[in-house]
Parts: C-alpha cells; sequence; structure tokens
C-alpha cells in the first residue's frame, strides 16, 4: 500500500512540473503611484488619490494610464484641492468605480473621461467649465446629474448609453453654458427629467443630421426662458421639432406646431418708478433708496424697538434693503430693527456714536458675509446676530473696544462663522439662566484672533459673568481652536502628546489630535491638572482612541470618578495603564466599558472604527428610538467626530438623535431596507452636502436635517409619506429637491408647516423625476380628467381604460371616494366601507347608470356633514358635474370617459372635502341646552396662528353628563379670539372650570382674553384650577383678572375632585417634585412643562386623560409610579404629540383606544405608526380639524372629525366605525318527495338571498346522505339528515335555512338457500419448475430479481465500509 501511495506522489509532481514549463515567469509588481501630467497620483486598497496641482495629462489612449493595471479594481477616485484639470480617458474602464470626489478649483473633464465606470451620481464643482466628448458615456448606473452655473461648453455624446439616466439639469438660472455637442442625450431611454438653462444659444449637429438631442427620451423639458428663446433653439435641431414634447417655459407651455412667433414685438413699456420711501423710526430719520438698496439712519439718539420681525416701518420694502448706513449721531439701534432683512450684505456704523445694539437687531440677515463693530460700542444685546448663516467672519473690536459682555447667543446658529476677532477689553461671556448656551453656541468656530495675551485670554476662559457665575466659553473649550493671542497661539486643554482635554457635563473628555505622540505630560501633583478645581463634579473620565499614556498624578485628585469610558480595545487599556506614571488609580480602579461596538436597537449593533472614524450600523429591524437630547448614544462622546455612516441592509430606521451633532460626518449611505429616519436623527450634520433617501422610505422624522447648514440638495423617494416637525429648520443653503415620483405624488405627501419649520424644503426649486403619463385612448377633457384622477391616486388604471368603448362601474367611483376619505382602516376595504357607511345598497359591482353616479355622489357630500336635497341629478347638474358628460337621462349608463369627467370634477370642488363642524357644534349646544344629556363630551377645537409662524397650543372644550363645563387650557395668545369664538357658538356664559395644565403662553395666552370675555356679557368663572407653577406671571396676569368669586385652586398629585358623576384623579405634578423644581431653578422649557397637571377624567367605565407637555423623562417616572392606575381609553397626547413624549413606557401604561393631537399638523407621523400598531385611533386637530368625542358611562365612545384624513388608514379598530350590513331575502327550500336508500342524487331547490352570492350546504349525517358545493345530494344509507343552506358575503348580513330529510330502507328481496360445507380434499404438491434465467428461488417458492439483490447486496457492502473506515484509518498504511 505504501509502494502504490509513493507511486501516485511522484505522477502528481511530474504532471506538476511539466505543467509548470508552460508557465510564463512572475512579473514585476506594477507601480502603485507616480506622475500624471503636473499632478501626483497614488493607488492604495481600492482607492486612487489625485494630489497636486495643475492639470492630468491630458491625452491618454483608453487602455494607457499609468493605474491601467488596477483600473478594474478602483473602487473610489479621490481628487484633492488644487487639480484643475482631468484629462482624457482618465478613468475609462473602471467598472467598479462608484464613489467619486472632485474638488473646487476643478475647471475641466476631458473626453470619455469617466466612460464606461459604474457612478450613480457625481457632484460636480461650481468651478467646472468644460465637460468633453462623452464624459460620461455608457455609464450604466448613472442616474442623475446636475451642472454648475460655471459650466460653459458641453461637448458630444456626453451621456450616450446611459441607460439609468432619469435626471439631468444643464444649469440653472445663472448658467453660463452656451453651446452643446450633438448626441448629448442618445439612448438615455429612462430620462424623464430635463431643464435647459436659458443661456443656451448654440446646438450642434453632425454631418449626418444628429443634433444635440438626438433620440432624447425626455417628453417634457423644463427651460429657464422664454418660449420664443426656445423656439430659436428648436430651428437649430430636428429632434425639437415635435409636438410630443411639451416644454414649460418662463412664460408658459411651449408646443410645437402651435407656438406662433411674434410678427411685431410690443416695447414694454417701463413701470413708473415709486418715491424712496422714508420716515421716523425713535428719535431717527430713516430713507431707503430703492435704486441701490441702501438703508440711511440719520439723526440724534435711539431707534425704536420692535417686538417681532414685521413691525419695523420699512417692512414693506425689507427684500430691497442691501446696506444700512448708520451715520454720526445714532447711539442705540433698537430690537429687532433688521430682523430678516435677508438680503441685507453690508452694514457701515459710526465711529463714535454707536453705543448699544439691542436684542435680535440683525437676527438672520442671511446676507451678512462679514461684520465689524465699532470700538464705541459698550453694549451688545443677546441674539443680536443669532441665525445669519452666511456670516463669516466678525470683528468686534480693536485695542480700543469699551466692549466688556458678550450675551448668550449673541451669534447661536450662525453656521457659517469660523473667525472672530476679540478685543482683550471683553471679560464677561453670558448665558441664559439655566441654559448652557454661550455667545457662541452652536457656531463652527476655527479661529479667534485675541487682542491680547495668552495669560489675559485663559483668564478670560475661567473668568466669571456679570452676576458672578462661570463664563460661558462653550464652542472656545476645545483643542479644535486656534487662538491667535499677542505672545503667540494657544489652544484650550492640551497636556502634551496631541491629547486634549474637555469638561462635558459631568465627564472628563480626553481627545487625541491624530498626530502627537499620545503620551500626556506628568504633573508634579494634582493641584497642577487643569481639571483640579471642577475634580468635584467628576464623575466618568473618557479617553479617545490614540492616548498612550496618562501623566503622573493626573487623576490622583478625581474620588468621585465611578467609571471609565475607552474608545478601544481592553488590550489597549491595560497598556496605558502600565505606561502611565504613578498617582492615577482613581481611573484604573473602576469599571471600563469600550463602546467601539455594542447593540443599538433589538437586532441591530453599531461598530465604529476610530481610524477612517466610519460608523457602521449592521443587523435587521430598527434602531433603538429612545434617545433623546438628555439620554445618550452609545457613540456620544465621538459623535462630532464620525466622518462616514454606512448602515446596512436590513436596518428600517435611524433612531431619533442617532447622529446628532454629527459635526465632522461627510458621508451617508442608506440601505433599500430603510422606512424612516427618526428625530433630530442627522441634526446638524453641517458638513453634508447632499442626502439621497432610498425608495422606501415613509417617514423624515421631526428635525431629522435641522441645522444641516450645508445642504443645497437631497434626492427623496417616490415613496415618502410624511415630513414632520420643522425636519429641515436651519436648512439654510437648501434650494434643491430631487423627487423621484411626479409632481402629483408630491402633493399627496403630508409636511408639516407648524412655526414655518420647513419653509426651505417647501421653498426650495424641485425636481420630479417622473410624469404622469398620458393615455393613448383619450383627448381633450377627457384626457385631463382622466390624468387628474390617476395621478393624484384616485384612481389605478393600466392600458387604455378611459376610452368612450368602455362601459363605467360603480366599486371604480366607490373606490375613487374611500381614498378621498383617507382609507379608514377600520374598514378592510372600499366595499365594506361604502356598505357600512351607507352610500350603497348593493355589494355587487354593477354597471354605472348617470342616476346612480349622482346619488352616490350627493350620499357622500351629506356624509361630508352638507347638504344637498334629495334630487340627486339635479344637485349634481347644479353644481357644474355633469356640463362636460354625453349622458343625460338617469338611465344612461356612463362610459368611462364620462364618468372620469363627473368624478374629476367632483373631487375637485368643496363638496368632496369633509365638513362636518356646524354638525359637531349643534351636538355640543343640544348637550348644554339641555343642562347635561348623562354623556360626557370633549371637544378639541382646530386652532391655527396666522401664516402658522407658530404652534397654537392646546385647548380642550369639556361638556360634563350633568352639564357642567370646562375650558381645559386655551391655546397661545394669537388664537385668543378663536376661543372666545368658540365660547359664543356653544353659547358659553358661565364656565365652570377654568384649568392651565402649565405657564407656558401656547397653554395661557388665550385665558386673559376669554375671561374678560365672559365678564363682558355679564357671566363669571366659577372655579380655576392651574399648576402651582408660574412663569413670567403667566398664571398671575390670568388670576388678576378672575371675577372675585372665582375659588382658585392650585392642584397637586394624590388629589381627588369630583365634577358630578365624574371623578377627576391628579397625578402630577408631586409636592416633593414641584419643591425640587423650585429650588433649582430651572425654567427651561422641559422643566416647566414637567410640572403640568396630569388629570384623569373617569366617568363610569370611560375614561379621559390629559396631562399638558410632560416630557419622555417624567412621563417613565409617573408610569412607574402609578402603573395601571394611568389606564384611559381617551387620551390627549402629551406636548402636542411632539418628538420629546409619548414614550413607549407611558403608552404602556395608558393603553389608549383613541389618542389626539393638538397641533396644527399631525404633530409626529412616528406616533400616529405606532398608535396604529397598538390598535389605537388616532385624530390630529391640524390635519382632521375639529374632533368630537362622545363618552358614554359604559366605556362607549364615538370620535367624529370635521374633516377626513389618511392618518388612519392603518388603524384596524372599531372606535369610529360604523356597523351596517345589507340584508338578504329569506332562503326557501322546496318541496321533497319521499327518499329511499338507493335514489338516484337530486339538486336541492333552494332559491333567495341577494343575487350574486353564492349557496354553502352542510350536512349533519353523512351516512345518510351527502351534499356538494351545487346543492347535489347524493343519499348514502337510510336514516334521517338535516342539511343547512346559508347565504353571505362582504356587507352582508348572513342567511340561513335548513330542512330535515328522512331516507326509507330499500325493500328486503327473498334470502337464497345456502349449500352445505363439503369436506375438502388432501392437494397433491406440485412439481417445481425450473428456475428462469434471472431469478432466485428463495424458501417460499416466489422468484427474486437478481438485479434487485445485488443492488441489496452493493448497499450493504457501501455500508460496512463506512462503518469500518474509521477503524481502518488506524492502520498504517
Amino acid at each position: 500500500m505504501q509502494t502504490t501511495i509513493k507511486r501516485l506522489l511522484s505522477l502528481v509532481l511530474c504532471l506538476a512540473l511539466v505543467l509548470g514549463m508552460g508557465l510564463p515567469t512572475v512579473a514585476r509588481a506594477a507601480e502603485t503611484s507616480g506622475t500624471t501630467g503636473d499632478v501626483n497620483w497614488s493607488y492604495a486598497d481600492g482607492v486612487l488619490t489625485l494630489s497636486g496641482t495643475g492639470a492630468t495629462a491630458t491625452d491618454y489612449a483608453k487602455d494607457g494610464q499609468p493605474w491601467q493595471s488596477y483600473m478594474t479594481q478602483i473602487t473610489k477616485v479621490v481628487v484633492e484641492e488644487g487639480v484643475t484639470v482631468l484629462g482624457k480617458n482618465l478613468f475609462y474602464g473602471a467598472s467598479a468605480l462608484t464613489d467619486v470626489t472632485l474638488p473646487k478649483g476643478l475647471t475641466s473633464i476631458g473626453a470619455e473621461c469617466f466612460r464606461a465606470t459604474a457612478i450613480e451620481s457625481i457632484d460636480l464643482p461650481d468651478t467646472l467649465t468644460k465637460v468633453g466628448n462623452g464624459a460620461f458615456r455608457l455609464c450604466k448606473k448613472l442616474k442623475s446629474v446636475t451642472f454648475p452655473d460655471s459650466l460653459t461648453t458641453l461637448g458630444r455624446t456626453v451621456f450616450y448609453d446611459d441607460s439609468s439616466l432619469t435626471s439631468v439639469t444643464l444649469g440653472g438660472k445663472d448658467s453660463k453654458l452656451t453651446t452643446m455637442g450633438d448626441q448629448v442625450f442618445t439612448n438615455a431611454a429612462a430620462l424623464t427629467a430635463l431643464t435647459v438653462p436659458a443661456s443656451l444659444t448654440k446646438l450642434t449637429v453632425d454631418d449626418k443630421g444628429k443634433g444635440s438631442f438626438y433620440k432624447v427620451s425626455a417628453t417634457a423639458i423644463t427651460f429657464l426662458g422664454t418660449q420664443a428663446q426656445w423656439h430659436a433653439l428648436v430651428k437649430q435641431d430636428k429632434a425639437l421639432q415635435t409636438d410630443a414634447l411639451t416644454v414649460t417655459c418662463s412664460d408658459g407651455k411651449y408646443v410645437y406646431g402651435a407656438y406662433v412667433e411674434p410678427t411685431d414685438p410690443v416695447e414694454p413699456t417701463e413701470p413708473e418708478k415709486p418715491e424712496n420711501p422714508s420716515g421716523k423710526t425713535g428719535d431717527i430719520d430713516w430713507t431707503l433708496d430703492l435704486d441701490t438698496g441702501v438703508l440711511t439712519l440719520s439723526g440724534k439718539g435711539k431707534t425704536a424697538d420692535y417686538k417681532n420681525k414685521s413691525g419695523q416701518p420699512w417692512n414693506d420694502y425689507k427684500l430691497s434693503v442691501k446696506k444700512v448706513v448708520v451715520e454720526e449721531g445714532v447711539t442705540y439701534l433698537g430690537d429687532r430693527l433688521f430682523y430678516e432683512d435677508r438680503n441685507l450684505t453690508e452694514v457701515v456704523f459710526p465711529a463714535t456714536s454707536l453705543t448699544t445694539i439691542g436684542e435680535g437687531t440683525f437676527r438672520a440677515c442671511d446676507g451678512l458675509t462679514e461684520i465689524t463693530l465699532p470700538d464705541s460700542l459698550t453694549t451688545l444685546k443677546r441674539v443680536a446676530f443669532y441665525q445669519c448663516i452666511n456670516l463669516k467672519k466678525v470683528v468686534i473690536g480693536t485695542e480700543k473696544s469699551q466692549l466688556t459682555t458678550l450675551n448668550d447667543q449673541t451669534f447661536t446658529k450662525c453656521n457659517s462663522l469660523t473667525e472672530v476677532v476679540l478685543p482683550a477689553s471683553v471679560v464677561h461671556l453670558e448665558t441664559k439662566a439655566n441654559s448652557v448656551a454661550g455667545p457662541f453656541h452652536v457656531t463652527p468656530l476655527e479661529t479667534i484672533t485675541y487682542l491680547g495675551t495668552i495669560a489675559q485670554y485663559k483668564a478670560l476662559l475661567s473668568g466669571t459673568g456679570v452676576d458672578g457665575g462661570p463664563n460661558c466659553i462653550e464652542n472656545m473649550n476645545t483643542a479644535k481652536l486656534l487662538v491667535h493671542c499677542t505672545d503667540g497661539d494657544y489652544r484650550y486643554g492640551q497636556i502634551g502628546g496631541g491629547i486634549s482635554y474637555a469638561i462635558t457635563g459631568t465627564a472628563l473628555v480626553l481627545n487625541y489630535d491624530g498626530e502627537g505622540s499620545g503620551l500626556m505630560d506628568d504633573f508634579t501633583s494634582f493641584d497642577e491638572a487643569p481639571w483640579s478645581a471642577q475634580a468635584g463634579t467628576i464623575d466618568r473620565v473618557v479617553v479617545k482612541y490614540g492616548v498612550k499614556r496618562m501623566g503622573a498624578n493626573a487623576f490622583s485628585g478625581l474620588a468621585g470618578v465611578k467609571d471609565v469610558v475607552f474608545f478601544g480595545a481592553e488590550a489597549d487599556w491595560k497598556a496605558i495603564e502600565a505606561a502611565s506614571g504613578a498617582g492615577n488609580e482613581p481611573v484604573f480602579s473602576v469599571p471600563v466599558s469600550y463602546p467601539l461596538t455594542g447593540s443599538c436597537g433589538g437586532n441591530v449593533t453599531y461598530t465604529y472604527e476610530p481610524v477612517s472614524r466610519t460608523m457602521t450600523i449592521s443587523g435587521t429591524g430598527e434602531m433603538y428610538n429612545g434617545w433623546t437630547s438628555g439620554s445618550q448614544t452609545p457613540w456620544y462622546y465621538v459623535r462630532d467626530e464620525i466622518r462616514h455612516v454606512v448602515i446596512g441592509e436590513g436596518v428600517t430606521s435611524v433612531g431619533s438623535y442617532a447622529f446628532n451633532v454629527g459635526l465632522s460626518v461627510e458621508s451617508v449611505e442608506f440601505p433599500t431596507t430603510l422606512q424612516y429616519v427618526g428625530t433630530f436623527s442627522f441634526g446638524q450634520c453641517s458638513r453634508m452636502t447632499s442626502f439621497t433617501l432610498p425608495e422606501g422610505l415613509t417617514i423624515i422624522g421631526s428635525k431629522a436635517f435641522r441645522g444641516c447648514s450645508a445642504m443645497t440638495e437631497i434626492h427623496l423617494p417616490s415613496t415618502l409619506v410624511s415630513v414632520d416637525l420643522k425636519a429641515f429648520e436651519d436648512a439654510t443653503v437648501l434650494s434643491d429637491v430631487y423627487y423621484n415620483g411626479t409632481e402629483n405624488d408630491w402633493s399627496k405627501v403630508l409636511i408639516s408647516t407648524s412655526a414655518s419649520g420647513n419653509d426651505k424644503l417647501i421653498n426650495a426649486t424641485f425636481h420630479f423625476l417622473k410624469t404622469d403619463a398620458p393615455f393613448s385612448d383619450t383627448e381633450g377633457k377627457v384626457a385631463e380628467a382622466a390624468l387628474y384622477l390617476t395621478g393624484r391616486g384616485y384612481v389605478d388604471v393600466t392600458g387604455e381604460a378611459f376610452g368612450a368603448a368602455d362601459n363605467a362601474d360603480l366599486m371604480t367611483v366607490v373606490e375613487a371616494l374611500y381614498r378621498k376619505a383617507g382609507k379608514p382602516g377600520m374598514y378592510e376595504n372600499a366595499k365594506l366601507w361604502a356598505i357600512n357607511t351607507g352610500l350603497i345598497d348593493t355589494a355587487s359591482n354593477e354597471t354605472l347608470t348617470l342616476g346612480a353616479m349622482a346619488e352616490l355622489l350627493r350620499r357622500f357630500t351629506e356624509k361630508n356633514g352638507r347638504t344637498t336635497g334629495t334630487d340627486a341629478l339635479a344637485w349634481a347638474a347644479g353644481n357644474g358635474y355633469l356640463a362636460d358628460c354625453t349622458a343625460k337621462n338617469s338611465d344612461d349608463t356612463l362610459t368611462r370617459g364620462d364618468m372620469a369627467l363627473i368624478l374629476a370634477a367632483y373631487l375637485r370642488s368643496d363638496n368632496a372635502n369633509a365638513d362636518r363642524l356646524d354638525a359637531q357644534r349643534k351636538v355640543i349646544r343640544d348637550a348644554l341646552a339641555q343642562g347635561g344629556d348623562g354623556r360626557m363630551y370633549v371637544f378639541v377645537p382646530e386652532l391655527n396662528v396666522p401664516g402658522k409662524a407658530s404652534k397654537p397650543g392646546d385647548c380642550t372644550f369639556l361638556v360634563f353628563p350633568d352639564g357642567e363645563t370646562m375650558l381645559l387650557d386655551t391655546g397661545v395668545n394669537t388664537c385668543a379670539d378663536q376661543i372666545v369664538q368658540l365660547l359664543k357658538d356653544f353659547g358659553v356664559k358661565e364656565l365652570d372650570y377654568l384649568v392651565i395644565s402649565h405657564p407656558h403662553i401656547d397653554h395661557v395666552g388665550g385665558a386673559v382674553t376669554a375671561v374678560e370675555y365672559l365678564k363682558s356679557i355679564g357671566g363669571t368663572v366659577k372655579h380655576f384650577w392651574h399648576s402651582p407653577a408660574d412663569l413670567k406671571n403667566y398664571v398671575a396676569n390670568v388670576e388678576a383678572v378672575l371675577p372675585a368669586d372665582t375659588q382658585n385652586e392650585t392642584l397637586l398629585s394624590g388629589e381627588v375632585r369630583a365634577i358630578g358623576s365624574v371623578s377627576v384623579n391628579v397625578y402630577n405634578p408631586g409636592k416633593e417634585f414641584y419643591d425640587a423644581w423650585v429650588a433649582s431653578g430651572d425654567r427651561s422649557d422641559g422643566a416647566v412643562n414637567n410640572v403640568s397637571l396630569a388629570l384623569k377624567f373617569t366617568y363610569g367605565g370611560s375614561s379621559f386623560l390629559s396631562c399638558g407637555d410632560l416630557y419622555t423623562n417624567q412621563e417613565r417616572s409617573l408610569a412607574a409610579q402609578y402603573g395601571d392606575a394611568l389606564r384611559a381609553d381617551i387620551f390627549n397626547t402629551n406636548h402636542h404629540g411632539a418628538y420629546t413624549s409619548n414614550c413607549d413606557e407611558w403608552l404602556d401604561a395608558v393603553q389608549p383606544k383613541v389618542m389626539f393631537v393638538e397641533s396644527d399638523d399631525i404633530g409626529d407621523t412616528i406616533l400616529a405608526q405606532r398608535a396604529a400598531e397598538r390598535n389605537c385611533a388616532f385624530y390630529a386637530a391640524g390635519l382632521d380639524g375639529d374632533i368630537l368625542i362622545t363618552m358614554g358611562s359604559a366605556a362607549d365612545y364615538t370620535v367624529t372629525s370635521a374633516r377626513d384624513s389618511g392618518i388612519r388608514s392603518d388603524y384596524n379598530g372599531s372606535i369610529g366605525k360604523e356597523d351596517r350590513l345589507l340584508s338578504q331575502p329569506a332562503i326557501t327550500i322546496g318541496e321533497i318527495g319521499t327518499l329511499t336508500d338507493g335514489d338516484a342524487d337530486f339538486t336541492l331547490p333552494v332559491s333567495g338571498g341577494a343575487e350574486g352570492l353564492t349557496f354553502t350546504y352542510v350536512s349533519d349525517n353523512e351516512n345518510v346522505a351527502t351534499v356538494d358545493e351545487n346543492g347535489l345530494v347524493h343519499i348514502v344509507g337510510a336514516g334521517d339528515v338535516t342539511i343547512t343552506v346559508t347565504k353571505s358575503g362582504e356587507g352582508y348580513e348572513t342567511v340561513t335555512a335548513s330542512v330535515t330529510l328522512t331516507v326509507n330502507k330499500k325493500a328486503e328481496e327473498p334470502r337464497p338457500t345456502e349449500p352445505k360445507p363439503t369436506e375438502p380434499k388432501p392437494t397433491e404438491p406440485k412439481p417445481t419448475e425450473p428456475s428462469k434465467p434471472g431469478t432466485v428461488t428463495p424458501a417460499t417458492g416466489d422468484p427474486m430479481d437478481v438485479t434487485a439483490l445485488m443492488s441489496v447486496l452493493t448497499l450493504t457492502a457501501a455500508g460496512m465500509a463506512v462503518m469500518l473506515f474509521p477503524l481502518l484509518r488506524k492502520k498504517k498504511i
């Protein structure tokens, strides 16, 4: 055996030698770096980097690049700043290339430069002027491209054969593009959205007549010039000479063939020039030159102060103000004087007279980029330059400055402010009470030029404010900030080796700059450590990756340290301990966590790679959504260092606050599984210029992209359903939205407009990447109506479905009305909804007549709360719905074309929109007129601040079973008149209870006006209930106007009040909690919200809970304390349904059946989603209008909204459901004769029930008879059997009938005589036959197949071999 194996091995070696003789020698490894033209290149791990100054080589052959050996391995190209020209064929054939970074300063992209790469998108710098022939040709995955306005020349075949390309913008209104080559878009078959700038004047045609737009697939083009300008281009290119192409121009739609060139153009007349406006503000004269935009303030003294942004005397000319000149003599610029003068770019101050700049004087002046304050200034009030988003540099004064104090938030949200000149005269840095927001709150400061010494600057940092508290040095206490002092440069917190420190809350954070040795300096004693003064407050030490040694005695005095957070591996921490100096036991004797990886959701994990600063989220399902501004993500201490975020496939959400304050985030990769991005998920990611959200995403949470101040564009999916409160607040430069759907699709997206928080999104330029396709079998008005119905999603259509030859059907219209009503999810489908609400009397999908259509629309209008009369046809005709219809008589069958015309006309009218307000208010008036009707009513009015400039706040009106009334909160002060109107509508003269949950203006604002109204009509307020807390005298101001006999009561937890048969339990605030609140002095929004009254109203088995604006932390505390006692069927969501509140622990305790939101929109879509998951109905006053809830004593409720919305489309419970089933005629079973066993099969004679439904049959004794699905009875034997017949169907009640049948025995036949048995004879054995070939005769004498036997033997042998193999292996071979 050994000999055999040796021979086999020899044979294998010989074979290897023979094969090896034909192999070439190994080539020398390809170069990984070098030069190309004036530029250096290097390649590593799939990344090709170009660096240096100037142009690359400009004329490579398609396979001649120096990195050709790596071409198919390149996945990323980074072109660094300084490179100006990318040459020909530079990346031709880089088939794995998906990521390209191009620098500002790049001017030219050469021919075929990115040909045949895998890029899907590319960001082009605003310095680019030329793009060569075929630059992006054969980029099969490229989807969209936007060229900067700097582009002047676009070559030929640039997007040739780019089959995935859907959107191209050639330039904007300031574009310099003048010339475009031929066949630019040829075979780009997916292209639907194309924007062409007015600057384009020259199109190129090749020698075969193929022009710039040859084979362009887009059927609609947006042209940023006039029809006449476009017509001039059309003359140059035959591809544009077609009426199939619709072009939207600045002055209307252009269609070739319909355009008529003007023959005698009329010269426009110059409008009369208005006089330059002027006037007084306080002591000062003002004049605005409308030609130059210069606003001049002159005179001596002070300007006036203003309370808001619209009170200034030049308010009508705000956008005309470009420059402000303040002349000598002016001493004071008043509060909010130039608030939101957004086009103001320059301010000239007087040299000596100005002493004061007021609160918010230059707030939100977007145009300011640089400001220099005069040395005469002595007072600079808070928020003076708040949200000047483009302000880059501020000179606060010179060495002669008299300014001593910078107040809180002076430069907050100046998102571009990187450079400040700070005079040494400034010694106080103030903050608002109980806040950490200092003068430079939320600013990206990089350098301060300090006009004093390093010692003076350090004294400023450690100094005190005017009131004696510590100076607020937020954003100044970081080593990232370089301070140029008169005697040298200084960085805060440096302690050697590239290590610096910062104090964050109670944590001492050690940062590493990535360049130093990581070795901390030693200290001779703890007193030398720069954090020794704060030793008593430090309970945690955070150590960043890169720190390698702790200096001696650095932590010897930190007795209160409880734990260490180390962003590295355990082995690295052990190495630090071994390398550190003596006296550091406090940090090496406490628990250490290593948060480079961990859990961030049920099945979701994270990994942070500190070298590349990449955060990777992996797993399936949702990220944790419970983080808040007060609860930290696991990566909290490195959140501002993360550069790249990669969210893996399977993850469905980005959790709340996940990457908030991601100041260094440069790229984010989203998975296709993503469904929503949570609250503040990418807040203040101020380096991100663009986000691309994937198809499948439905919700953008509240403030998700707040403060993304560099974001100029966002790509949104067609699946988007809602954009929540202030999602794009302070996204100050957002200008372009690329939406992967049609304009009609976008109109269905629910966008919060509360407090103007999404104005930047709403006012951006939209690029719709899809258009509604017209129907080929329609034309004229029918085509337009069909496009309206399908474009807005009322009707689903495939193919040619609106032609005159097609009959309309009932269910198409029912489905459209169901969608208009918001697809209420308590019904399984449109048919059941229509039956239950009384819209239709039949469940069959019958052909539709004109009369039936009119009646259906009339009933829907009545359901909407509007009066129609009884003659449906006359009503429909009177409203103009039948104007274009060909059918005239009630019995005429409608074509689908007629149906489209009628339905589109109806859905566009007010009658299609619900308005049940009058009916609701009548219910309340009737209950009050009776002095109570035994039910409790909760009425939620829809309040709106004019222009939605701020939140309207909370207000609920209650009527108790015995007629008592309560006004629970009164909204914001600007809604006071709406509260008074509500009292008038209900006829209320005496209010039994006025309740204020907590002292915020959006809850108490209308109270004084409401009380004064009641007093003015001789009425009164009997009881005033309120939280013990007060703020700004809001409650005191109400108390001051109350009638003398009003019972004024403060409520605390544990108290129980009775209002007739309704008990009122108080669960917040507790006495101890309130006392602690008073002692803390904290009057921040969250602190005041948490002293809200929590009131539960119980009426028999029914319950209602309202808790003001409780935040999540207090919710959790109360849920733990009270548990099931908080359970309530009706729940007024905390804090207007906002992201700050309504946590899972709270909802688990309350277990509501109905939630409602008092806001001017939805509040928080994710909350609505969670409600549906809990089988809880969700209503929002901002969408549903007024909400009326009736409560009986037996937990029986009804909910009626003034309008219909889609926020209950996922709800499948019973609240609000109307149960109404159609009746059926009785089932009749005909006579059946005598039955005998053995009779032939017969069909049961049944009739009745509704037409179109099917009978079902059941036999209770199948030993006697069976019955099949067609009613065919088969006799099995004698006996009794009952057959039950049932008829049921969707929307119908069930009817049954039964019949009992008796089956007789068959008559007996005479029995035959049985023969006597005979004895068996013995049998002679037969001789054995010889076996046939191929068989074996076993002992039984039966033949057996030899082949089968061999198979058995073979399997047996194989089995034995398997069993013996382990034994054989033990033998040496």
